[in-house]
């Protein structure tokens, strides 16, 4: 295991609560700082009504969301550093190639299904209008959209995650990749822009894969387009639109 993984392995929670919220805080500025410089670069591609900016037009707003969202990740990364001191997660110490990227193929597979269901009950008429509707009045998204959640729902994803993470067991490279991975998708999904070429919805496998273009149709077209890492599920069960 690296030496970081060991400290944490032993770490009190009290002190291992101020290491997960400093990372947490760096992944968001990361995160919205990438979006801006993907923004930027691809600004003539738009498919959004409004241009696309970098400043949110109700930052306030999202700005407090924001906080929340960064407060529960922490807590739900410290359960699950709970959860994994106390074995209830394994975590396998790096595998080699090929075994990593099975990790990293079960996670997105597994994430990917459950969030598409998860998220369509979010659109159920019982939860809409005082749970998901709160991130659909954004539809001009800035890179800061992607924090701008009810914490009700952040709370949902941090336990499904945990959930998955406690009945299969995965090697940290295989982690690390699946987080890296999402962090990305969440930021293609808010930009208000399409980084991918055309090209690719030509190209078979690379064509499955969700687009900026994909997840801004769902906030035109509520009841489509549910999927957030590919459009699999979408298509199976006939919620698809191009």
């Amino acid at each position: 295991m690296p030496p970081i993984i060991l400290f944490f392995k032993n770490i009190p929670l009290w002190e291992g609560f101020w290491w997960l919220l400093l990372e947490n805080f760096l992944i968001w500025i990361i995160s919205i700082a990438l979006g801006m410089v993907i923004v930027l670069g691809f600004k003539s591609k738009k498919i959004t009504e409004n241009t696309p900016g970098l400043i949110s037009t109700n930052l306030r707003l999202e700005l407090v969301l924001s906080f929340f969202t960064i407060i529960i990740n922490t807590f739900i990364t410290l359960l699950g550093l709970f959860l994994w001191q106390n074995g209830i997660i394994v975590i396998l110490p790096f595998e080699g190639g090929l075994l990593d990227c099975v990790d990293v193929l079960v996670l997105i597979t597994l994430m990917d299904i459950s969030m598409y269901f998860l998220h369509r009950l979010a659109h159920n008429t019982l939860f809409y209008s005082w749970l998901h509707h709160l991130h659909h009045k954004f539809d001009n998204p800035t890179p800061i959209t992607l924090y701008s959640l009810n914490p009700l729902e952040t709370i949902s994803f941090g336990i499904l995650w945990l959930s998955i993470l406690s009945v299969y067991h995965a090697s940290i490279v295989g982690i690390f990749i699946y987080l890296t991975f999402n962090v990305l998708f969440g930021i293609i999904g808010h930009l208000g822009v399409e980084p991918f070429p055309e090209s690719w919805k030509s190209i078979p496998i690379v064509n499955w894969i969700s687009s900026s273009s994909f997840h801004a149709a769902h906030h035109k077209k509520e009841n489509v387009n549910y999927g957030f890492y590919t459009v699999l599920w979408d298509k199976l069960f006939k919620t698809f639109s191009s």
